[in-house]
């Protein structure tokens, strides 16, 4: 039969594993999909540890500045024979400055936060200024929205607070087993509006 390569070098340099045609400077190949593995090649790993990392780098303007990262930490707690938890963090490098910040990060519980360590499913902090969201349909005929979906036998809520003191000073509250929403001001609701369309006004029913 014809010869078999497990790696090839073609006359661009491009290095192919799994193919005999690599059309990048590392094409990997299988017939179940390419893969690339990251090891930390010891016995104990231990919380915090680096597991793999991806950089990007340059030689501008003296060889291999780093400009950002991908990498995977243990997250948590050490490792065990069936316990791997594990965070991946971004990181990029603001400009007038030559060391990469973590911009995001995903928890060994799935949690996102963008600016610091997650606190909630999705953390968003700046340290630094304003912080904004947006969500934006820019087709001619498309909605843009944002919808809380709470149990049935619960709320669905929205907080206004202060950093570092009072989360909850302000609330907007729809609570599904009554249909009635509330709205919070510190410990005062002065308003509640019940699904018969009755707004209740500091215990003083207008409806």
């Amino acid at each position: 039969g014809g010869d078999t390569f497990a790696v090839i070098i073609d006359q661009a340099q491009n290095v192919g594993i799994g193919t005999a045609s690599p059309g990048k400077q590392l094409t990997i190949g299988s017939a179940t999909g390419g893969t690339m593995e990251f090891r930390r090649s010891e016995g104990t790993i231990t919380d915090n540890e680096l597991i793999g990392e991806i950089s990007f780098t340059g030689d501008d303007p003296s060889a291999s500045q780093v400009g950002a990262y991908i990498r995977c930490y243990a997250d948590g707690a050490s490792w065990s024979s069936t316990d791997f938890p594990t965070r991946l963090s971004l990181w990029t490098t603001p400009d007038g400055s030559g060391t990469p910040l973590e911009r995001l990060r995903i928890d060994d519980s799935g949690n996102v936060g963008i600016g610091r360590a997650p606190t909630a499913q999705l953390d968003v902090y700046n340290d630094s200024g304003n912080v904004y969201a947006i969500v934006e349909a820019s087709a001619g005929s498309a909605a843009a929205g944002l919808q809380l979906l709470g149990a049935s036998n619960d709320e669905s809520r929205l907080w206004f607070g202060i950093s570092g003191g009072d989360v909850d000073a302000g609330r907007i509250v729809y609570n599904h087993s009554s249909d009635a929403m509330t709205f919070t001001a510190e410990a005062t609701t002065p308003m509640v509006l019940d699904t018969n369309s009755s707004i209740s006004l500091s215990n003083n029913d207008s409806g």
